[in-house]
């Protein structure tokens, strides 16, 4: 014997049983491109001449989530440990952010290294994570949206650290 839903009611079942499963929605709140720069406050100057020569270093992250619940995570960290030697590494990470309550899971489905090193030369590379690599890189973190000076800002906490992105305007 065929037993025969009406067809609206297969559509509310169907609709029913897809978010009976879908993970938390995107907040809107987060939807975007978020930043966090900083700048190592050394210079070096040259002790004859006089002139600048370089800085210290910085870290700069973006963060871009996205309605459809995937994320990119962009990371620069340039560090000059002498004047004239710099060491640049820059990490890109995309896949999907899991959101629950205040928390959100980043599981980064592809990922790169890039670096670049002007005194050690074997230190350049570019390649791509490996599968071993991006499961060591699936965090979680609990977050919040803060305000300061009138503008939204992304609370980002794991343990003990905390970082503090601003929306890009």
């Amino acid at each position: 014997m065929l037993f025969r839903f009406p067809l609206p009611l297969i559509a509310v079942l169907l609709a029913t049983a897809a978010s009976a499963v879908a993970p938390d929605a995107v907040p809107a709140s987060v939807v975007g491109e978020w930043r966090k720069t900083t700048i190592n406050g050394r210079s070096y100057w040259d002790g004859r001449s006089g002139q600048y020569v370089g800085h210290g270093g910085g870290f700069s992250e973006t963060f871009v989530f996205e309605k459809d619940g995937t994320y990119k995570d962009f990371v620069y960290i340039e560090n000059s440990p002498m004047a004239g030697w710099t060491t640049q590494i820059f990490t890109t990470t995309e896949g999907v952010a899991e959101w629950s309550g205040d928390t959100v899971r980043l599981v980064p489905k592809k990922g790169n290294y890039k670096v670049r090193d002007n005194r050690v030369k074997r230190q350049n590379y570019e390649r791509p994570m490996t599968d071993e690599e991006r499961k060591k890189m699936i965090k979680s973190y609990r977050y919040s949206i803060e305000t300061e000076d009138g503008k939204p800002v992304l609370v980002v906490k794991q343990e003990k650290s905390e970082v503090r992105l601003k929306r890009a305007e």
